[in-house]
């Protein structure tokens, strides 16, 4: 594994969407209500899905995935040399025939493979070219240190390279817009709230990304899930609207869980 990635660039790379389509109508599908934080993480036999960049119809974008990987649910971590960065294993799981199921311990999650808000914060921050917000600030109780980290999931096979990143996404359009949904796992070790105000945005490649709203995460202690939605231009400028909210997930089967192939820490 490569592990030569700065904390930053990875949580930058897992949100890039490069592509663009014409957009068909979403399908309709039975309203249920998924609750926006979670006590654990205990995924069972959810189907896997790749995307299939040649088509142009977004109804046609997700595919079936087949293969077979196992699952480790992990933090990233900080290394003391700043070019570095590690993994602390959080659960594991597999990955059989395209079906997913892993579990997240919670005896695993420790105050030391936890982020300290200094770099929490940048998963949010403009100026770490993750987020798009300035002046990201934390509400929390009063002598209390707020920690916590973002889940990741890889999908590997042992002594092989094949494999990838996998979250959990909805891609939302019509003829004269596209949004990409995804849905982050936010660890945090007590309640607090996080803000941060509109930026003017940043340039990525080939991409620019600026804040559609101001920042405002009431966050609990334990799971929660966070959309983060980038709105794309429909010229080839590249512009990306960036938000991110609690909000209920009314359609949780309309969320897929995605593999990046060959993308891999």
């Amino acid at each position: 594994m490569d592990k030569k990635l700065h904390i930053i660039k990875l949580i930058a790379i897992l949100f890039l969407i490069s592509i663009f389509f014409l957009m068909a109508g979403c399908d309709d599908s039975t309203e249920v209500i998924e609750n926006q934080y979670q006590n654990s993480i205990n995924i069972l036999e959810e189907q896997v899905y790749t995307r299939n960049k040649n088509t142009t119809k977004i109804s046609q974008v997700y595919q079936s995935y087949t293969g077979t990987h196992d699952i480790e649910a992990f933090f990233f971590l900080p290394d003391p040399d700043p070019d570095l960065g590690k993994k602390a294993t959080i659960g594991l799981g597999n990955l059989i025939n395209g079906v997913l199921d892993f579990t997240v311990l919670p005896e695993n999650i420790t105050e030391d493979n936890l982020l300290d808000w200094n770099y929490l914060k940048a998963f949010f921050s403009s100026e770490s070219r993750a987020g798009a917000w300035k002046n990201v600030n934390v509400i929390k109780p009063e002598n209390i240190e707020i920690k916590g980290n973002l889940l990741l999931l890889d999908a590997y096979t042992s002594g092989d390279v094949i494999g990838g990143m996998i979250d959990r996404q909805k891609l939302v359009g019509d003829r004269s817009s596209l949004s990409c949904e995804t849905i982050l796992y936010f660890y945090l070790n007590e309640d607090c709230t996080i803000s941060g105000d509109i930026d003017i945005g940043y340039h990525n490649g080939d991409s620019y990304y600026q804040a559609g709203k101001k920042l405002y995460l009431p966050l609990k202690k334990g799971w929660n899930l966070v959309t983060r939605t980038e709105k794309y231009s429909t010229d080839s400028s590249g512009y990306a609207t960036i938000s991110m909210e609690i909000k209920p997930i009314t359609n949780p089967q309309d969320y897929k869980w995605v593999i990046e192939l060959g993308y891999r820490l």
